[in-house]
Parts: structure tokens; C-alpha cells; sequence
């Protein structure tokens, strides 16, 4: 089963796209119908209260021992809103925390190429030994002296 999925919305809080696990959770745990074309309630107000103090960077739904997180994700364009949805089942297995780092054109890239923001996430874990780095910033440095 596929435990992570992604929506790009409008700043409107019309779903622009939603991957198929992605669109079944949010009617799953905010309920609605399957095939609307609108975030669900609560989603909006979440999104509605980024920037405010103390606005929380993640909304989390539970059902049963399943929960569901909703992170926003910067994109490189005002006109839309990214989501990075990740289900935890009960047993804890799940994307790991560590991961939630990722730049706003890792899960476009992933979107285009059509793998999960995981795999992007495995890829940059695997290249920074191969440049002998331990972050994307020193990955770019090594970059910019490589190139002539």
C-alpha cells in the first residue's frame, strides 16, 4: 500500500491535482465526496492560518490507528499550494521524520518523473557520500567549483 501522496491546490483551496491515494484519504479522514474539487474544511482553515504566530506546520487526522499528516509544501509558483500527505499505520511504519526536509522542487521533480518524494528523498541520501558531502548546501558548493 502506498503511504505517501501529494495535492497541488490553488490559493483558493481548489485541488489543481491529487494523486488517487492522496484524494481517497482526504475524504477518508475529513470526509466529503471522493470526486470534489475543493479541499476539505479543515484542511482550508489549517492552510488559512499559515502565518499567524504559533500557526501550526502540520495537521494530523487520526482514524483508528491510522493517522494521516499533512505537511505544506513550498513550490516555486504563488499559484499553488503543495501537500505532502503520509500515512502512519499503527505498527509505525511510515515515511521517516528525518526526511520532512525536502526542497520545493524535490516533490515537483518527483511529481513530473512520477516517483514519491521518498525516492527523491533516497536519491539525495545516496549522491552526497558519492560527492563526499553531508547536505544539499555543500553538494551545491562542490557543484559550482566543479563546473569550469
Amino acid at each position: 500500500m502506498r503511504r505517501r501522496g501529494i495535492v497541488l491546490a490553488t490559493p483558493r483551496y481548489k485541488i489543481h491535482f491529487a494523486d488517487p491515494a492522496a484524494r481517497r484519504w482526504l475524504k477518508e479522514f475529513f470526509g466529503g465526496r471522493a470526486r470534489t474539487r475543493v479541499l476539505p474544511d479543515k484542511v482550508r482553515f489549517w492552510l488559512a492560518k499559515k502565518g499567524e504566530p504559533k500557526a501550526p506546520k502540520s495537521l494530523a487526522a487520526k482514524r483508528g490507528g491510522v493517522r494521516l499528516y499533512l505537511k505544506r509544501q513550498n513550490l516555486y509558483t504563488p499559484h499553488l499550494i503543495g501537500l505532502l500527505l503520509e500515512l502512519i499505520t499503527k505498527n509505525g511504519k511510515g515515511w521517516p521524520r528525518e526526511h520532512n526536509s525536502l526542497t520545493p522542487r524535490e516533490p515537483e521533480i518527483g511529481t513530473i518523473l512520477g516517483i514519491t518524494t521518498a525516492t527523491v528523498g533516497k536519491h539525495l541520501e545516496r549522491i552526497y557520500p558519492k560527492l563526499g558531502v553531508e547536505n544539499r548546501t555543500a553538494a551545491a558548493s562542490f557543484a559550482s567549483e566543479a563546473t569550469p
